[in-house]
């Protein structure tokens, strides 16, 4: 009978971790469907958690919503996903425009589900089973697919920098690096248990040592930058130097060891190499985390030796940087003419093969890989459309228009501003920047109000928050626990500034969900209840309606595209051995998300395979028909998807191929490679000997009339006539694409 309120207090928390719970486990299973970049990776979880949304603004499944300010972040983000889903309309591709929206769409539901059941999950209380849980999780998966196999393989390493589990190792980078400070300050937290602690404190140094062998020196920066911002802002500078200084000693130690992989190649050297100091590395400092949790209950730390330390933390920062300048001045020379060149050599493209560097760590390259292009041409254009952006999802055709090489196979500015400059305009850069700004406003403003007291009483910045006297609503404690989820916060911002980070869900989801502990302590809905009744519905309605009408918009947004692709993926598994059926699905595919040239892709696919087919074809004059008729409507195909992404320089380059194939087969004379050679010597019988069988063969295959119609008057050019509408397809699609050789290779081709 005793054990009943225990049970019931036990069962109670359990239901209010419960969601939060499970938008972890929506974030983790993201990252783990590498990154969740691609649309078939996240839009299966984006109706996953529009679904719960929806659910939840419909049956008002909340005690109560998020306090004011919170409901003003989350309105500026909602403006943001609005307005990219407007640009939609004027987008160079609206199906990438679409899809773009629909991610962002799953951020803010995510977002919205995370700051509503956060606060009633106890904020840091909740944190103090999350995130430990999280990081055991990623620790122990990195770990096991480390240890994998005999050697290190290429399977989770790209150019000999560790990937898993995004695929993209400064997405890794920032994935393992996203949780340092939060579990830092659980660790030194004294309101923890011990074992939770030292298991946050254990998984400190192995998420920084997995950082570094992903030798993402995007994460690196920021990390630093974040550090710096942390034991400024932090009211526990004493605490966390100290919890921090043996994870640090550790990932001193282990540096050289771990880089060996990208300075030797990542498969010379042993696996047990990395997996020992990831397994020593998390004991070891476990360990010592439990000892200085004990040891702490038995020391007491006067107000004067932690102002004092406090001091002597910042002076000895202040005084770092400058020991750094003039250490580096002796070593470099003249800081100018190396500022010169470390600029000169961002700004080219210098550093930007993975391939190289054999013997160095990748930390001590200061080439952009790049960038400072890609940045150009998002610059570029925003200047085209600086209002409203050319719209959502429109870096990849400039990119394709304005690279200097192939290689430059970039889909973002790798710049989270910038990208929003090209796509969005002014307008979606305010209500972005407006977001993130508010949110930071909101949770520090408590730690500024601290700052301002202290100020106004002349007493020491230094001092905790309660010393500054008058009423707090967030101590120290509170206020260190916000500055470290903020700090992870800028963390993933300063990356995202120089990374397109911002598009792996698998990162901003968990970043998001931090953002919302933040929010959640630092801006609690105490003060509804000191609101009139009036205001407070108000507040509650607006949530409820924009929650609701959000997620439907995420849940049809997300849904069509969605089943589109299933559709497409059957029509392609049906292709081979049954047209009709696959051109149905092709149908139904493009029915579900018109705006999208890929099922009609699919659709030439299909008319392909059936030409593909039809060789087998033992009578001469009827394989000459199937073929000539497979071919022409994969030709009308192709250029109907043209009309759905005119921009694509692919497209318009499978137009091109499409009506090569057909030429080929009528007179394989005028051209040939080695992908027509399976349409050789179908052009001894023509099929121009009877058009009316011809026409029938035509309607016959085709999934409309007026693809059959298209198609005919296809067949009725002449051989000139398709050289002529090949050249201009492939013209066409050099203009988009300039620096596409396969492009190249057949429009010199043609001209012979």
């Amino acid at each position: 009978m005793q054990l009943s309120p225990m049970i019931r207090s036990y069962a109670t928390r359990l239901a209010l971790l419960g969601p939060v719970f499970v938008l972890l486990l929506v974030w983790l299973l993201t990252a783990y469907r590498a990154g969740g970049y691609e649309a078939h990776n996240w839009l299966p979880l984006a109706l996953l958690v529009a679904f719960a949304g929806f659910v939840v603004a419909a049956l008002r499944a909340y005690q109560q919503p998020p306090s004011r300010p919170v409901l003003v972040v989350l309105g500026l983000f909602f403006f943001y996903v609005l307005w990219m889903a407007l640009s939609t309309f004027w987008a160079i591709g609206p199906a990438l425009a679409w899809e773009e929206a629909a991610r962002a769409g799953l951020y803010l539901v995510f977002f919205a589900l995370a700051v509503t059941y956060v606060g009633r999950s106890g904020g840091a209380s909740g944190c103090r089973v999350i995130l430990p849980l999280a990081a055991l999780v990623i620790v122990a998966l990195a770990s096991a697919r480390i240890g994998a196999g005999s050697t290190l393989g290429t399977d989770f390493f790209l150019a000999r920098r560790f990937a898993f589990p995004i695929t993209y190792p400064n997405g890794a980078g920032s994935f393992y690096l996203l949780l340092v400070w939060p579990l830092l300050w659980m660790a030194a937290d004294a309101r923890g248990h011990l074992w939770a602690r030292a298991v946050c404190l254990g998984s400190v140094p192995v998420l920084i040592q997995l950082g570094l062998l992903t030798q993402s020196r995007g994460a690196a920066v920021a990390l630093a930058c974040s550090a710096v911002i942390y034991f400024v802002l932090t009211p526990a500078r004493l605490r966390s130097l100290v919890f921090l200084a043996v994870p640090a000693i550790l990932v001193a130690l282990s540096f050289t060891p771990l880089t060996s992989y990208y300075a030797e190649g990542a498969g010379t050297v042993p696996r047990t190499v990395a997996l020992l100091w990831l397994a020593g590395s998390w004991i070891v400092v476990a360990v010592a985390g439990a000892l200085l949790g004990l040891a702490e209950r038995r020391v007491t730390i006067a107000r004067p030796v932690r102002v004092a330390v406090s001091l002597v933390v910042v002076v000895a920062l202040l005084g770092g940087a400058v020991f750094g300048v003039f250490a580096l001045q002796d070593r470099v020379g003249d800081l100018s003419t190396w500022g010169t060149g470390i600029v000169d050599r961002f700004v080219s493209d210098e550093g930007s093969d993975e391939s190289g560097g054999i013997g160095e760590s990748r930390f001590g390259d200061m080439g952009g890989n790049g960038r400072w292009r890609l940045w150009a041409t998002a610059w570029y254009g925003f200047q085209e459309s600086p209002f409203i952006g050319n719209g959502a999802g429109s870096y990849p055709y400039l990119n394709e228009l304005r690279r200097v090489t192939h290689a430059t196979n970039a889909r973002q500015a790798h710049s989270i501003e910038l990208d929003a400059l090209n796509e969005t305009g002014i307008v979606g850069l305010v209500f972005l920047l407006g977001t993130f700004g508010m949110a930071l406003g909101v949770a520090l403003a408590p730690r500024f109000r601290s700052w301002w007291e202290l100020l106004r009483r002349r007493r020491a910045l230094f001092l905790a928050p309660e010393d500054a006297g008058g009423h707090h609503s967030v101590g120290t404690a509170d206020q260190a626990w916000v500055i470290a989820l903020m700090a992870a916060f800028l963390f993933w911002f300063i990356q995202a500034s120089v990374d397109w980070t911002w598009h792996f869900p698998g990162v901003t989801l968990g970043t998001l969900l931090l953002l919302a502990f933040a929010l959640s302590a630092s801006a609690p809905n105490t003060a509804a209840a000191k609101r009139p009744p009036r205001s407070r519905r108000l507040s509650g309605l607006l949530f409820r309606v924009g929650l609701g009408v959000a997620s439907l918009a995420v849940l049809v947004g997300a849904a069509m595209p969605y089943l589109s692709m299933q559709y497409q993926n059957i029509a392609l598994a049906k292709m081979s051995r049954d047209t009709h059926a696959a051109l149905a699905d092709s149908s139904t595919a493009l029915s579900l998300f018109p705006v999208s040239a890929e099922p009609l892709l699919v659709r030439s696919d299909v008319y392909r395979a059936a030409a593909t087919n039809a060789i087998g074809i033992a009578e001469p004059v009827e394989r000459a028909y199937q073929v000539a008729s497979g071919l022409a409507l994969s030709l009308v195909a192709a250029e109907r998807a043209i009309e759905r992404d005119e921009a694509s320089g692919l497209v318009h380059q499978i137009a091109g191929r499409a009506t090569l194939d057909l030429l080929a087969a009528h007179d394989p004379s005028i051209f040939h490679d080695k992908r027509t050679e399976r349409w050789d010597g179908l052009a001894e019988v023509s099929p121009a000997t009877d058009p009316a069988a011809l026409e029938h063969s035509v309607r016959t295959l085709a999934a409309t009339d007026s693809e059959a119609e298209a198609a005919n008057q296809i067949l009725a050019l002449t051989s000139e006539g398709l050289v002529a509408r090949a050249t201009a397809h492939l013209r066409a699609s050099q203009e988009r694409n300039p620096t596409e050789p396969s492009v190249i290779r057949l429009l010199e081709a043609l001209e012979d």
